[in-house]
């Protein structure tokens, strides 16, 4: 007989652990924190200009909310003032520069810079087209009617205000998947480029799916595509046991807390001796993917000859 159950990860965090959590909490709604400059240093990542983005002021914007919105129209610049180029705003390709966010304004090392840099026209453009850079998780997209869809957040700007050198910084957490689309528009026309990213904190130097941690002749934790979708198992071979209880969870990178609680199996009768292996696995959901990578926890507690035994594997995995 094999008893599915909920594994209770939570409990084990320790009181540091939580307290911890609550204590950032405040700072986890400010990771997606989004900035402005008004004007461009030689440095676009210099430290002393990054600190001044986080105090709001008519050239600095920020938001706390994750949530994306339904649908966002990028505004248009209107018609070209007298003796300005009335061409369409084809833009050239953007480019991101992507930094640790400093120390100063992230002192719990979560977040990141990105600098959407060398926004340019194949052709000159007048000083009222409207420039807005829109980031999103990577679910959002322009659509043929020129909406943006699941935006988190966007600004707009113009050569006018901007000057031809325009350019955006937005701070964004580290260790998540997400999208730039930068969209230009006048009266005669618009364009669109954009870029997938994420910035790696945590998950530097972690091993890309699939991998497999451990020896599974004995315990093992496996991480693998299946179906175009990331999968985790955790694997146990073993001899006679009286009781066997093995389970699988996800945790978020950095601050450990539990995004999967997984689940897991109890085979309460005695269990034959023999090439038996038990094997539980969990798929991520939506959320989690948006992770570049994940910490996974396998646990296998029994009974055999030798009295109750446990094995645990802890690991970090790369999704991207």
């Amino acid at each position: 007989m094999v008893i599915k159950k909920e594994n209770s990860v939570a409990s084990s965090f320790s009181i540091e652990s939580k307290e911890y959590l609550f204590k950032h909490v405040f700072f986890v709604y400010f990771a997606l924190l989004i900035s402005l400059s008004c004007a461009k240093t030689s440095n676009p990542i210099d430290e002393k200009s990054l600190v001044a983005l986080a105090i709001p002021s008519p050239s600095s914007t920020s938001f706390t909310n994750e949530n994306s919105s339904p649908t966002q129209m990028p505004p248009s610049g209107g018609i070209a003032p007298p003796g300005q180029p009335e061409n369409p705003p084809i833009l050239n390709d953007i480019h991101l520069q992507l930094a640790d966010a400093p120390t100063a304004i992230d002192p719990n090392k979560l977040d990141a810079s990105i600098v959407v840099d060398g926004i340019t026209f194949q052709l000159p453009v007048h000083n009222k087209t409207a420039v807005t850079a829109f980031i999103g998780k990577r679910d959002m997209y322009r659509s043929a009617d020129g909406v943006v869809h699941n935006v988190i957040y966007s600004y707009s700007t113009t050569p006018e205000i901007f000057g031809a050198d325009i350019w955006f910084r937005f701070f964004s957490r580290a260790d998540q998947k997400f999208k730039i689309i930068v969209v230009a528009s006048n009266a005669y026309g618009s364009s669109m480029k954009e870029a997938d990213y994420s910035h790696n904190r945590s998950c530097v130097g972690v091993a890309m799916v699939p991998v497999i941690y451990g020896d599974c002749n004995n315990f093992c934790l496996e991480g693998r595509i299946v179906g175009g979708r990331v999968e985790f198992a955790a694997k146990f071979k073993h001899g006679p046991l009286e009781v066997l209880d093995i389970s699988a969870s996800g945790f978020r990178p950095i601050t450990g807390y539990p995004i999967n609680f997984g689940e897991s199996l109890t085979f309460p009768d005695p269990i034959p001796a023999g090439d038996t292996q038990a094997k539980l696995s969990f798929q991520l959901t939506d959320t989690e993917a948006n992770y570049t990578c994940l910490q996974v926890k396998g646990d296998a507690y029994f009974t055999d000859a030798n009295g109750f035994q446990s094995l645990t594997e802890f690991r970090m995995f790369r999704i991207e």
